[in-house]
């Protein structure tokens, strides 16, 4: 792998060291797909007779589409260019490899604006 300026960064089946910023840190962004299908259900309607107050629930699973990339400050995506990543961060890359989906869990409370009517 090489970065933008064209050093060589890593070499396939040697170890991989993450090499720190100008500022002395070290990063990774996590990327996801830009379109996340859901699928859900929910309900939704009034807290009690009488009263304007609605509620609403909603559970359903977002799914990434496909495994989200983990891409360090220079330029290794930890996910797909790296095999075999040991101790705390080798455990951080296994379980987002494995998650496909999320749970999505939604409560909604609906509150007037205005005092109810007489007579409703």
């Amino acid at each position: 792998m090489r970065c933008a300026k064209g050093e060589v960064l890593y070499h396939e089946g040697e170890a991989y060291r993450m090499t720190p910023s100008a500022d002395n840190t070290v990063e990774a962004k996590m990327k996801v797909n830009a379109i996340r299908p859901y699928i859900g259900g929910g309900f939704s309607g009034r807290l009690m007779k009488g009263s304007n107050i609605n509620i609403g629930v909603e559970a359903g699973v977002m799914m990434w589409g496909g495994s989200p990339s983990v891409v360090t400050n220079d330029g290794i995506d930890l996910v797909k260019d790296l095999r075999n990543v040991r101790g705390k961060v080798g455990d951080y890359v296994k379980l987002i490899k494995g998650i496909k989906a999320f749970p999505v869990i939604e409560l909604k409370l609906y509150l007037p604006l205005t005092p109810p009517k007489e007579g409703r």
